[in-house]
């Protein structure tokens, strides 16, 4: 599968959504990618997010990274996961861009159950 080029500042929450929703993975020209299954690094991820991460890492089918930090995952049982931790600015803004994406996934995924 092809990594998808995005854009925090152009590329609209839509977007961003549909590919979280595909699991495909991206990149974008900043701090911001998308890869399958689980980073093997934590990076800078507090406790106790980083115990979830890697307790839970069986189940982990993609991650999205900022500056190599997992800041949301796919957990293909429980759906997905962004812990509300703050980082710098930059990981700031682009949790800011994914966060409505993903609020509308785990919402879609309980209007189908």
């Amino acid at each position: 599968m092809s990594v998808k080029q995005l854009t925090i500042n152009g590329t609209s929450w839509m977007e961003f959504r549909d590919v979280l929703a595909s699991l495909t993975p991206f990149r974008t020209y900043g701090n911001l990618s998308g890869i399958t299954g689980r980073a093997l690094d934590a990076g800078r991820m507090p406790q106790p997010h980083r115990s979830e991460y890697y307790d839970r890492s069986e189940h982990i089918d993609y991650t999205v990274l900022s500056y190599g930090t997992p800041i949301a995952w796919h957990d293909n049982e429980r759906g997905w996961v962004m812990p509300d931790t703050k980082y710098s600015t930059t990981t700031s803004k682009a949790q800011g861009r994914i966060a409505p994406g993903i609020a509308a996934l785990n919402t879609e995924a309980v209007a189908a159950r």
